[in-house]
């Protein structure tokens, strides 16, 4: 499934970029609805620490896909 990632370019530069990906096995997809950044995230973003490009772990949104083996979640969960 192709979606947009919200990537860090630089600090205080997120930038969309167009990937592609799909669940592994025991893995659901998720489209995000919302997203936002903890205190420790924020280091990333003012340029303290380096190294992510993705961020956000404080996440909502709705499962779009199921990789295999999943049988607990199902899609529009």
């Amino acid at each position: 499934m192709k979606f947009k990632r919200a990537i860090l370019v630089e600090p205080g530069r997120f930038e969309l970029m167009e990937v592609e990906e799909s669940p592994g096995a025991g893995e659901v997809l998720i489209e995000v609805s919302s997203c936002g950044l903890c205190n420790w995230e924020l280091n990333f973003w003012k340029g303290t620490l380096e190294n992510v490009r993705i961020l956000g772990h404080e996440w909502c949104g709705v499962i779009v896909e199921v990789g295999e083996g999943v049988n607990s979640r199902k899609i529009g969960d």
